[in-house]
C-alpha cells in the first residue's frame, strides 16, 4: 500500500516536487555565496562524521604547507597567516585563523592565539607550541602538514571502504521493499483461498 500510494503521489505531483527541489537548489546556491551562508554551510559540513574530519585535516594540511612555505621564504608571520586563512577553503577555519592573527599581532604566540574551541585538529596547538618554544616553527608546520595529510588520506580510505557496504545495504533495502510489496499481497491472496 505504501508503494502504491507513493507511486500515485509521484504521478500526481511530480512537477510540483521537481519545481520545489529546483527552487530549493537555487536558493541554497545563492545563500551559500554569501559569507554568512558559506560559514553556516562549512560549520554543518565539519559536523558530518568522517567527512568533516577529512575536510578539517585537508584544510589544515593546506594551511600548514602555505604558511610554512611563506615563513621559510622570509615572509612575516602575520602576512603568512592572512594568506593562509584565504587558502584554507573553509570559512570556519579561516575565521578562527583571522582571530588568531589579530591576537598574534597583539603579541601572543600562535599556539595560544587560536580560540579555545577551535575547529582545527587537536594536534595542531601542541605542535605549534613545541615549534615556537624551540624556534623551529617551519619544522613544526611541516610536521603538521605531513601528519594532517596522512590522517586525511587514512580517513578518506576508510570512507571509501564504508561506501560500498552502505550502497549495497541501500540497494538491498529498496529491492527487498519492492519484493515485499509484491509477494505479501500475493501470499495473503493465496492464503485466503479455500482449498476445495
Amino acid at each position: 500500500m505504501v508503494l502504491i500510494r507513493t507511486s500515485g503521489w509521484v504521478r500526481a505531483y511530480w512537477l510540483t516536487a521537481a519545481l520545489t527541489i529546483f527552487g530549493l537548489g537555487i536558493a541554497v546556491f545563492f545563500v551559500v555565496r554569501t559569507p554568512r551562508g558559506r560559514a553556516m554551510r562549512d560549520r554543518l559540513v565539519l559536523r558530518i562524521p568522517l567527512v568533516g574530519d577529512i575536510i578539517r585535516h585537508l584544510a589544515t594540511a593546506r594551511l600548514a604547507a602555505h604558511v610554512g612555505l611563506l615563513h621559510e621564504a622570509g615572509i612575516p608571520v602575520l602576512e603568512a597567516l592572512r594568506t593562509g586563512a584565504d587558502l584554507t577553503g573553509q570559512a570556519v577555519l579561516a575565521g578562527q585563523l583571522r582571530l588568531a592573527r589579530e591576537a598574534v599581532a597583539a603579541g601572543q604566540p600562535l599556539s595560544a592565539a587560536l580560540p579555545r574551541n577551535h575547529a582545527f585538529p587537536s594536534f595542531v596547538v601542541p605542535t605549534l607550541r613545541a615549534g615556537e618554544t624551540s624556534g623551529q616553527l617551519g619544522d613544526a608546520l611541516r610536521h603538521i602538514e605531513t601528519y594532517a595529510a596522512t590522517r586525511a588520506k587514512e580517513r578518506l580510505l576508510t570512507a571509501l571502504a564504508l561506501l560500498e557496504p552502505a550502497l549495497i545495504s541501500l540497494l538491498t533495502s529498496i529491492v527487498g521493499f519492492t519484493a515485499l510489496s509484491f509477494f505479501l499481497p500475493l501470499m495473503q491472496l493465496l492464503g485466503g483461498l479455500n482449498p476445495r
